[in-house]
């Protein structure tokens, strides 16, 4: 059995007019596979909804997963390419399924955190700002929601019962700037995936 980097590229027209004839059938065929993918989404979220699960729709470990081994096999897309477009799908997938919403709580700067959260989980889930850490928390354990809060203002007390960090935020030099928070399935939890590593 070959392995990805076995198969022969195809070879490429002489021409202009040629390599953007196949680009066109490119793009067509990635519109395609992209809508068979959302048909696939669609699905999902009807025997998801058969399990009743009170659970998000995210599941943060396959995503990590899915994301790994795609810029794993990537030859000639950078893993920065590979990482934006998977999420993007992935959360215009989540979208398909079910209506997510990010709720911030944070202090500081607020475009650069707004920015880091949009390259974690993509531009489809509506985004709502409040002030308050606890009604951030209050939409993660009732709603179809993620509460994203700058660690200061998390009060351990309040991450008791059925929700758990499942994802840091961090700015270009690794320092968290916010804990992604929601109903994951345990596996899903942040530390389980670290010591998984």
């Amino acid at each position: 059995m070959n392995s990805h980097n076995d198969t022969q590229p195809v070879p490429l027209p002489d021409t202009l007019e040629g390599i953007r004839s196949e680009i066109d059938r490119l793009d067509d065929a990635l519109l395609e596979l992209l809508e068979r993918r959302i048909a696939a989404s669609i699905k999902v979220a009807a025997l998801k909804q058969a399990e009743h699960s009170d659970r998000l729709r995210i599941r943060p470990a396959r995503e990590a997963a899915i994301i790994e081994r795609l810029t794993g096999r990537a030859r000639h897309a950078s893993p920065a390419l590979v990482t934006q477009i998977w999420r993007a799908v992935m959360a215009h997938s989540v979208q398909t399924q079910v209506r997510m919403e990010l709720v911030l709580c944070a202090d500081g700067d607020k475009a650069n955190l707004l920015r880091k959260v949009r390259t974690r989980f993509g531009e489809a889930a509506p985004v709502r700002w409040v002030d308050d850490p606890a009604e951030a928390l209050e939409a993660a354990r009732h709603c179809e929601a993620v509460a994203i809060i700058a660690p200061a203002l998390i009060d351990p007390a309040l991450l008791q019962g059925s929700v758990s960090v499942f994802d840091a935020i961090r700015d270009g030099a690794g320092e968290v700037l916010a804990l992604a928070i929601g109903r994951v399935a345990p596996e899903d939890r942040l530390l389980e995936r670290e010591a998984a590593r």
